[in-house]
């Protein structure tokens, strides 16, 4: 993807996974690093990249005149192709559209930032510290009592 497209890429992203409250947006989390790994890890998704992101951003272009257009104002149009893709109309930007809001869907909630949306604090060795947790295998004692 051009360098020139990351804009465009960040506002879809924010379209699908907007700022709420205290939650970032997607564009706020490392989201790039993490598509570019996915991306990159699969030479089929790679081809469908190559393919497909070019004819979205092209349209996105035509109907928003902008590099980056408020997530706001790309809403109606991303409710479209997620409805023609769930009744099988969609064309082929609304099918390539699908792929990029799960892919950006499963970076966000496998993020840091995505955990403490649900509350989730991460994988145990991620929130403890060293030599905190018990070993695999040993049961922990329970809270307050005196260790012999």
């Amino acid at each position: 993807m051009p360098a020139a497209d990351l804009p465009l890429l960040l506002a879809l992203a924010d379209a699908v996974v907007p700022r709420e409250g205290s939650h970032p947006a997607a564009s706020e989390i490392d989201l790039l690093p993490r598509l570019e790994r996915w991306i990159t890890a699969s030479r089929g998704r790679m081809r469908l990249y190559l393919a497909g992101w070019p004819p979205l951003a092209a349209e996105l272009r035509r109907r928003f005149a902008s590099e980056a257009p408020a997530p706001e104002a790309l809403e109606p149009l991303l409710e479209s192709w997620y409805r023609e893709f769930r009744d099988g109309t969609a064309d082929a930007a609304g099918h390539f559209f699908e792929q990029v809001r799960r892919d950006v869907l499963r970076a966000y909630w496998s993020s840091p930032s995505g955990w403490s949306a649900v509350g989730y604090t991460g994988p145990a060795h991620l929130a403890a510290p060293p030599g905190a947790l018990p070993p695999a295998g040993s049961a922990a004692p329970p809270s307050g009592a005196a260790s012999s």
